[in-house]
């Protein structure tokens, strides 16, 4: 069975459901006015759920560029996470000594505990 095809609601009826949402009207009684001005119920409420909700996009959460682009997007931001931590603990590594030959840390020892 096909479903018959689905036809725009009268302007004044898009119209009057875009007030009374507005106006905070409940969902009830906007159908209930509807009906009453002889629209089918069915029809009033896929009218109103449409103008309260709007029509469900059909563009995916990834956006325009699809799923191919997820893997690059993951390594652009795996790659400038490393450089932040990298650039993060830089100077805790030059201060700590783990970058100088040791000759110099053997020297920065004896500073330390106050031997020459």
């Amino acid at each position: 069975m096909s479903e018959p095809p689905k036809r725009e609601p009268p302007e004044w009826a898009a119209s009057y459901v875009r007030g009374a949402v507005r106006l905070g009207m409940s969902v009830p009684e906007i159908e209930d006015h509807l009906v009453s001005k002889g629209m089918v119920r069915e029809e009033a409420n896929r009218l109103i759920l449409d103008t309260m909700y709007g029509p469900i996009p059909e563009e995916s959460a990834s956006g325009r560029f699809g799923d191919w682009a997820k893997p690059i997007r993951l390594c652009a931001s795996a790659a400038i996470a490393g450089a932040c931590v990298l650039l993060a603990y830089s100077p805790f590594v030059a201060f700590f000594g783990l970058c100088h030959p040791p000759e110099v840390l053997n020297n920065a020892d004896c500073l330390i505990d106050g031997r020459s």
